[in-house]
């Protein structure tokens, strides 16, 4: 998948976790939390973000803990103090995890690996095993990426005689694993066994669920041939089902809206999300407010708004960054980038010159 696809999916697969997280609360299923937490924590690896990652990989560990999935809870203790270790400064208690990584090893039939933890411990040079060696990283990455693969496809066998809506759900969530980990086979062959299973399980929302996954993670050849980040996020926005967004029905119908072509709703509906958004101090508010102002720059440009589109991107990154939302951050530069591509070059900087006047004419103080 190329970076641009990766860059519009990523928000999409986000939003999902966090809902799945939310239902499987609400539910009182711990597996089925621990194992989205696992896919959120991987997700913010992938990025770097060791703060979210320390505290998804905290959780899950907390579920298995619950469940007594011990060789989990090893795996996730450990990546948590990896993560603990490179985004704080509080060794003591990445030390802490360590050891009780090591521990959970040692118990679970692993002892190589809960001798090498407490070799790095015992090292001068520690902190112990935070990855900044290339090479270090990638075996470890790969290890807990094929153990969480295992638990899924072991969770698949055991669901033979489930369900055809937990299989449908077990399939998605091994076809998520699949995009973060680029196994392009493995993404398309799960996405396939979950929209079969979905079609068999006569659920219409499920069905509706399955199918914005499997757009989503393709990246469909519409997105695909876009070239630029806006134009394929925007493409693939316009094939997403009508399912709610990061749980928000503002957001759901500013989608409709936008589907439509109805800009000037889709702005009405997506600066009320935005508001509510920054109103809002739940977990995934973040999300509502990137895709408000997503929404809010898809608008304009159809408006014909250039230096509005530029405005609200804008803000957004500020706002998000200030946050500590720094991926989301990014993404949103990538979507300034390709605008070049979109309007081209001569386009872009008449936008950019617009936009510095109106900012300007904002700040200048009346004579």
């Amino acid at each position: 998948m190329s970076q641009n696809q990766d860059s519009a999916a990523a928000a999409w697969l986000l939003a999902d976790l966090d809902a799945q997280i939310t239902a499987a609360q609400a539910a009182g299923d711990r597996p089925r939390e621990a194992t989205a937490q696992l896919q959120k924590a991987l997700y913010w690896l992938t990025e770097q973000d060791w703060q979210q990652s320390e505290q998804a990989f905290g959780r899950a560990a907390e579920l298995a803990e619950q469940d007594g999935r011990w060789d989990l809870v090893a795996q996730a203790r450990y990546a948590q103090a990896i993560a603990l270790e490179r985004h704080s400064d509080q060794s003591d208690a990445a030390r802490t995890i360590y050891e009780q990584a090591a521990q959970h090893f040692a118990a679970t039939g692993n002892p190589e690996q809960a001798a090498q933890i407490r070799a790095q411990l015992a090292a001068p040079s520690a902190p112990a095993f935070a990855p900044s060696d290339p090479e270090r990283w990638q075996v470890w990455f790969a290890e807990i990426t094929a153990r969480l693969g295992r638990d899924l496809n072991a969770l698949l066998e055991s669901a033979a005689e489930a369900g055809a809506s937990q299989q449908a759900q077990l399939h998605a969530n091994r076809a998520k694993l699949a995009w973060l980990t680029s196994e392009p086979e493995q993404l398309t062959a799960s996405l396939q066994a979950a929209v079969a299973s979905a079609a068999a399980s006569d659920d219409a929302d499920l069905v509706a669920q399955i199918e914005t996954l499997r757009r989503t993670l393709l990246s469909q050849q519409a997105a695909a041939e876009a070239g630029d980040p806006f134009s394929a996020l925007l493409a693939q926005t316009m094939q997403t089902g009508d399912l709610p967004i990061a749980g928000d029905r503002v957001l759901q119908r500013a989608l409709q809206a936008l589907q439509k072509k109805e800009y000037r709703q889709v702005l009405t509906l997506a600066e009320s999300a935005r508001r509510n958004a920054l109103a809002s101090r739940d977990d995934i508010h973040y999300l509502r407010y990137l895709f408000a102002c997503i929404f809010i720059a898809f608008a304009r440009d159809g408006l014909g708004d250039r230096p509005g589109v530029i405005e609200i991107l804008l803000t957004g990154k500020t706002t998000l960054e200030r946050e500590g939302q720094t991926v989301f951050g990014r993404q949103i530069v990538e979507l300034l980038d390709g605008l070049a591509i979109r309007w081209g070059e001569a386009a872009l900087h008449a936008a950019r010159v617009a936009y510095r006047r109106q900012v300007q004419a904002r700040t200048q103080l009346p004579e």
